[in-house]
């Protein structure tokens, strides 16, 4: 029965837990790297809105969405000690939490729809590597989210209080 062996697609078309492969190189992937190097959050949304780019790109042959890491000074976690260490599988999740970046860089990859559950060729999801470091993602995005409340809040009651006012402000003296 075919019915019985269906296959569940994900929302970017590929089979449900399946990763992008990073196959060809693109500038997206380069920009990641390097905003995960400089802990630059603010431009991780951006970078991701290539029509190409997938938050969850695994590295696979050294290479990040076709960079090779190592330009970055990235090495195998296996080959021994170094600043900047990555396995293959890992995703940019995996990368920021391995390798210590600002939690409001991780809470930007959560805000973009980094797959958690995610494994690398090791079997371990990115909180494995430092459950500390999701812990505080998941803070930062939520005081993310909690200062857009009220900054849309606020900008709701001004412009409420601004539609309330009729005619011309009044002229003269305060009474």
């Amino acid at each position: 029965d075919a019915s019985s062996h269906e296959t569940t697609m994900d929302a970017a078309g590929r089979p449900e837990g399946e990763r992008p492969t990073g196959e060809g190189s693109s500038d997206w992937a380069a920009a990641a790297i390097v905003a995960l190097d400089e802990n630059e959050h603010e431009s991780v949304s951006g970078i991701f809105a290539a029509r190409e780019a997938d938050v969850d790109t695994a590295i696979r042959g050294g290479a990040y969405g076709g960079f090779i890491v190592a330009r970055q000074g990235y090495r195998n976690r296996k080959l021994g000690p170094t600043r900047r260490a990555f396995e293959p599988g890992d995703t940019l999740l995996h990368l920021a939490t391995r390798n210590g970046c600002d939690p409001r860089f991780i809470a930007e990859l959560l805000a973009l729809g980094a797959n958690t559950g995610l494994k690398n060729d090791s079997n371990q999801v990115a909180a494995d590597l430092d459950p500390a470091a999701i812990d505080a993602g998941y803070a930062a995005l939520e005081l993310r989210q909690r200062e857009r409340r009220v900054d849309d809040a606020s900008h709701s009651s001004a412009s409420s209080l601004g539609s309330g006012l009729s005619g011309s402000p009044k002229r003269g003296r305060p009474s």
